[in-house]
């Protein structure tokens, strides 16, 4: 899908580049250099985030996965709201050797309070290597179970 949308922004940039170059009046604030290196530089962006997907799809598929407890929120008491869209959470777990791991993501559910629990994928040789379900890209669901079954739960 992602591949999709940056084909048709490329394309639209393309012909926004042309018809700025062929003197239409397209009313664009860009000039063209800022449309040309738009043009060259938004093909690679899949390439630059395709990285952390496949991480990421790693660490689901074959990780260790362990509940996490939210400790604190960008909303908490003792931390100063921005009031932005940016959400932060840190969280704790158990790893299969008993350890304690800590981690931070963005929370981007914007569901997750102090003491809430979620999903957290790592690598058990090294749990530095980790996702949690909050900022991962990958929907996980149980065979048998529908996509939307939280929807229905309330």
């Amino acid at each position: 899908m992602l591949a999709g949308v940056g084909i048709v922004v490329e394309a639209g940039i393309v012909a926004l580049l042309v018809a700025h170059r062929a003197g239409i009046s397209t009313g664009a604030a860009a000039s063209d250099g800022g449309l040309i290196l738009a043009a060259l530089l938004l093909p690679m962006l899949p390439l630059v985030l395709s990285r952390g997907w496949f991480k990421q799809k790693h660490l689901v598929e074959h990780g260790a996965v362990a509940i996490a407890t939210i400790t604190t929120t960008s909303n908490s008491p003792g931390t100063v709201n921005r009031n932005d869209d940016i959400r932060m959470v840190q969280y704790r777990f158990r790893s299969e050797s008993d350890a304690v791991v800590t981690g931070c993501a963005t929370d981007s559910t914007l569901l997750l309070r102090d003491g809430s629990a979620m999903l957290v994928y790592y690598d058990p040789a090294n749990t530095a290597d980790q996702v949690p379900q909050c900022a991962s890209y990958y929907e996980v669901v149980a065979p048998g179970i529908e996509p939307d079954w939280m929807d229905q739960v309330g």
